[in-house]
């Protein structure tokens, strides 16, 4: 089945119903939850749900296990940031050209990856993100370092609705994309690398074409929530690409299902609206540490908890939060 075909394919009113009343419901939380702190909450929940979908699609679906994706949001954000910024152009066309260096960087990394497998591939792709947050550090000329890097906005006004219905739509589109590709053709032959990329190249399957395609696809959109990254927090630095942020990422994937559309989804929105809580409760961990064992404990804490949230979810439900939702899905379809 062809990317067209796949698209038509899932035009059918009974696969629409139940996505749009989601993303309908999505659209109205300006009106439903105002232009607060939770609105903030849900374009962050967002951002995350689009790398760990092209996440999902290149280690689930593909089977190579890439850290790379926060670098190459990371370049996204500079370069959209540094243009705008250097070359005086508008933050819209710096938007498209973050985006753009971020395909072409993804572009580079898939094929200088192309014969390394399993650990190879992660290793090289973690030193990659090292070396980009490094350079982004010791440059401070240009990136201003670890004080981070004051980024014009993309729009004139104070509001956040403009901007959650902007991540909305590339939300959106990430979604349509990953699932035109999983329900194609394509997402045949990316499963078949996955099983056995040997076997799958001597039955006719372009190994090449297929790694570097999904590679350079989570590039692009990786690239795109970068620079929109920039141009709504509008201040930027070498932080964004540390390791816990892709490990955040993964978790989001694993947590919600891995080799599924939806999962990485369900486990995005559920991790950050975890994490926001747990902010909240910073005060209370640190009393309780403070008066046990007289210790000041920082935010990381809460990567303990995402830790033990990972861990428990490959230990009793392996297939992520979504089997169980899936399961009841089918059994009532079965009566």
């Amino acid at each position: 089945m062809s990317l067209a075909e796949a698209f038509r394919a899932q035009l059918k009113p009974r696969k629409l119903a139940l996505p749009i009343a989601v993303f309908t419901l999505l659209a109205s939380a300006p009106f439903t939850i105002g232009e607060g702190y939770w609105l903030h909450v849900l374009i962050f929940a967002m951002y995350y749900a689009v790398l760990a979908q092209f996440w999902n699609l290149e280690a689930g679906y593909t089977g190579q296990f890439s850290f790379a994706y926060m670098a190459y949001s990371g370049i996204g954000a500079y370069t959209s940031a540094l243009t705008v910024i250097h070359l005086k152009i508008s933050p819209a066309l710096g938007f498209l050209l973050g985006a753009l260096v971020a395909m072409v960087a993804g572009l580079f990394l898939g094929y200088l990856t192309l014969r390394m497998r399993a650990v190879y591939l992660a290793l090289t792709t973690i030193a990659f993100s090292e070396i980009m947050r490094i350079v982004l550090t010791a440059e401070y000329w240009l990136t201003r370092g670890a004080l981070g890097l004051s980024v014009p906005p993309l729009l004139s006004t104070p509001s956040k609705a403009p901007y959650f219905y902007i991540i909305l739509g590339i939300f959106a589109a990430s979604v349509v994309v990953v699932h035109v590709i999983v329900n194609s053709k394509y997402g045949l032959f990316i499963r078949a690398i996955r099983e056995d990329e040997h076997a799958a190249s001597c039955m006719g399957v372009n190994t090449v074409r297929y790694r570097v395609m999904v590679t350079t696809i989570g590039a692009l959109f990786s690239g795109l929530v970068g620079a929109f990254y920039a141009h709504y927090v509008l201040l930027i630095s070498p932080n964004m690409i540390v390791f816990s942020e892709m490990a955040k990422v993964i978790c989001m994937s694993v947590v919600g299902g891995m080799e599924t559309i939806y999962g990485p989804i369900i486990g995005a929105f559920f991790i950050q609206f975890l994490d926001e809580y747990l902010r909240t409760m910073n005060p209370v961990i640190n009393e309780f540490f403070k008066r046990t064992i007289n210790f000041t404990a920082k935010g990381e804490w809460r990567l303990l908890v995402f830790g033990a949230i990972l861990l428990a979810t490959i230990r009793l439900t392996p297939q992520g939060l979504i089997a169980p939702l899936v399961s009841r899905v089918a059994k009532r379809r079965g009566r």
